[in-house]
């Protein structure tokens, strides 16, 4: 082989080092995934008191829900990331999905009493917990030098995430599909970042088997 077909070969290889190494194994199913759970978090934010009332709550009552909503988060978002000092971060990212889905599902509906007042309890008890939460899975898997710049990508992509899924659910509500249709979208999303998640941990996996022992 001549110097100038190994200095070829070595061009070609060098773009997908390149994007390897901007792109660590994991991070762009973890980043849809987070973008697609806060989109979730932000709409219910933005939307609750308004997905309720046209059920036919009274908006004071609901208002005072929303207080207790901020109240509830508190134990949340101290206790539930110090977890992953003791157990996987990954795994109770799914975990805290899994337990917040139930929240989003009874809200399609949200005629019942019962229904109301369990998704504000359960909303409440666990979303204050996905912030922190994701820094911390964020640094078990990506700390090191740019730690910073991968968090600042998944920043713009959270951005889009909390912007998106308000302005979709409030089309939705203004049209046909109704705050029905914006809570069957909300929940398919939250399926969607459960996916995505197990998709992040299975090439992390993956990336791990194949390196040299």
């Amino acid at each position: 082989m001549t110097a100038g077909q190994g200095t070829s070969s070595d061009s070609e290889d060098q773009p997908q080092k390149s994007l390897h190494s901007r792109l660590p194994a994991g991070f762009i199913p973890l980043t849809c995934a987070v973008a697609a759970t806060m989109a979730v978090l932000e709409a219910f934010n933005v939307h609750r008191i308004a997905r309720f009332e046209a059920t036919g709550f009274d908006p004071i009552m609901l208002g005072w829900w929303a207080v207790a909503v901020g109240v509830l988060s508190l134990p949340g978002r101290y206790l539930l990331p110090m977890l992953a000092n003791r157990f996987d971060s990954a795994r109770i990212w799914i975990a805290l999905t899994l337990l917040i889905l139930p929240s989003v599902l009874v809200a399609i509906r949200g005629s019942e009493a019962w229904e109301m007042n369990s998704h504000f309890i359960l909303f409440g008890l666990l979303f204050g917990a996905f912030m922190p939460l994701r820094a911390v899975l964020m640094s078990d898997w990506y700390s090191g030098p740019r730690f910073g710049a991968l968090m600042g990508i998944q920043a713009v992509a959270l951005a889009g995430g909390r912007a998106g899924g308000p302005a979709l659910v409030g089309w939705m509500a203004d049209s046909p599909l109704g705050y029905t249709g914006g809570m069957i979208f909300l929940a398919v999303l939250l399926i969607c970042s459960l996916l995505c998640t197990m998709m992040a941990i299975q090439q992390r996996r993956k990336a791990w088997s194949s390196m040299p022992q």
